[in-house]
């Protein structure tokens, strides 16, 4: 039962982004929306306030 219960949680934790691959996507993602060419202008702020919030703390 506790090979079972350590295979499973080895699983989890490949399977779970680690926190550099969550950032790299938050990161494209805000990219993504201050790029937009049109849209809207709110969501192209709140991204780049994101962006620098998140440049801050690293």
């Amino acid at each position: 039962m506790m090979a079972v219960l350590k295979i499973e949680e080895r699983l989890r934790r490949l399977l779970t982004p680690g926190k550099e691959e969550l950032e790299k996507r938050h990161r494209e993602a805000c990219d993504k929306v201050i790029s937009l060419p049109k849209g809207s202008e709110e969501a192209r702020e709140i991204a780049q306030r994101v962006r620098e919030v998140q440049e801050q703390h690293g």
